[in-house]
């Protein structure tokens, strides 16, 4: 394999990695705004999501 296949194969799995990434997160978020509407405090969810309560306060857009 060459030296441009190898950069090649590594930028489709970056590109794949971010992917996941960005396909997560927004499920989080999802989730998330669906769990403070059902009552559950911003500490506790960013708890159980492992995540800064600042995270889940820029989710909920305050």
């Amino acid at each position: 394999m060459t030296e441009t296949e190898q950069l090649e194969q590594a930028a489709t799995q970056l590109q794949e990695a971010r992917d996941g990434v960005d396909k997560a997160l927004a499920h989080a978020r999802e989730v998330t705004l669906a769990a403070l509407d059902a009552g559950l405090a911003e500490a506790a969810v960013a708890r159980t999501l492992r995540v800064s309560r600042t995270t889940i306060r820029t989710w909920t857009g305050k």
